[in-house]
């Protein structure tokens, strides 16, 4: 790692956060703006969110700035029914759409939502990436193949967007009882075979005491094996299950997140996961006009892609973040990452410094 070169992504940073808190936190704060359209009310929110960060592999660049979210979100509501959202992200000189769905809301015990969005598995896919307290929702190390956790969940498919219908309410039972069930597409739709393809996902949880949400999910999915000569291609349903928790929220105070999930990563070779992950960060409150507060963080995540004991695949390993982040008012802020990646089994480690620039309404 070479610090010159942190040291100078730390000083510009530092002038940003300068020239930004020049800004009164109390002219940051203000209500999203919201204007209506034949009747339909609109809410226009963006994010900006900009990235430098290091690596240790030497196959990489040393260094990199990215734009790693640029975003603009349009949220809908025509009278007590009709909602919607849409959101487009510009990153990477390219536009690629996020959420896309409509959704009526017939009782708070009935929600029916269509079109494109996060399936319901797990809570840390799901977490806004404006307010989640780490930079990354797991692993990102250029130029390192590794799986933590939520790369283990997203990669293979049973949690982050598809396109589908969900229903989602909550019954208005003792201790906040809440549910979610999607059908959707799942990953193998467009691939050979996909015309019989389709994917269940589930979450349901409640909250025993204030403050503290625990849910469960469960997600089935089809893999696909191809065959070799003209036969039509094999598939199979995987399942895999996920535990999560959560204590406080995003405001001032501790704030606690955790998730094991695990299943199948492959129905034809017998290939199980297994994942966890967890962040714990405090707050504080509010400090003054400049800096709104200060949050110390750490997050501890692991993945083993095959349990197996005679594993062919091997790749675990386990992700260490500790990480500060300075709030500027609102959701505009700055943050600091460390991401030290300890692969088992003689598995590539690696490490990464992050710095991140967020504004956000």
């Amino acid at each position: 790692m070479r610090l010159v070169r942190r040291g100078t992504a730390a000083v510009t940073c530092l002038a940003a956060l300068t020239v930004t808190s020049a800004i009164p936190a109390r002219a940051q704060q203000q209500p999203a703006p919201t204007f209506t359209v034949n009747g339909m009310e609109v809410t226009l929110g963006a994010r900006l969110q900009t990235q430098f960060n290091t690596r240790s592999v030497d196959s990489v660049p040393a260094t990199d700035w990215v734009l790693r979210r640029a975003r603009v979100e349009l949220s809908t509501r025509y009278g007590p029914v009709i909602a919607g959202k849409l959101q487009v992200d510009f990153a990477g000189n390219r536009a690629a759409l996020k959420d896309a769905f409509v959704r009526l809301n017939l009782h708070p015990a009935l929600n029916v939502l269509a079109g494109n969005a996060h399936r319901p598995f797990g809570g840390i896919a799901q977490t806004n990436s404006a307010q989640m307290a780490p930079i990354e929702r797991g692993v990102r190390i250029r130029g390192l193949r590794a799986r933590d956790e939520y790369a283990l969940v997203t990669g293979l498919g049973y949690a982050e967007r598809d396109v589908g219908v969900q229903l989602t309410g909550r019954p208005g039972l003792p201790l906040g009882v809440f549910y979610a069930a999607a059908f959707t597409n799942g990953p193998v739709h467009t691939v050979e075979g996909g015309e019989r393809s389709y994917q269940l996902t589930a979450r349901a949880g409640f909250q025993p005491v204030k403050g503290v949400t625990l849910a469960g999910s469960w997600g089935r999915r089809d893999f696909v094996q191809p065959r070799a000569d003209s036969a039509p291609a094999r598939s199979r349903g995987g399942h895999a299950w996920a535990i999560d928790a959560e204590v406080g929220g995003y405001r001032p105070g501790a704030h606690a997140v955790a998730e094991v999930a695990f299943g199948d990563g492959d129905p034809f070779t017998g290939r199980r996961f297994l994942g966890a992950q967890g962040w714990i960060s405090y707050r504080t409150k509010p400090l003054g006009s400049r800096i709104a507060s200060v949050e110390p963080l750490l997050r501890i995540s692991h993945g083993d892609p095959d349990t197996r004991r005679d594993a062919p695949e091997g790749g675990a390993g386990t992700l260490v973040t500790p990480g500060f982040n300075v709030y500027l008012g609102g959701l505009n802020r700055l943050m600091f990452n460390y991401d030290l990646w300890h692969g088992a089994d003689r598995a590539p480690s690696g490490q990464s410094f992050k710095a991140q620039f967020q504004m956000a309404f």
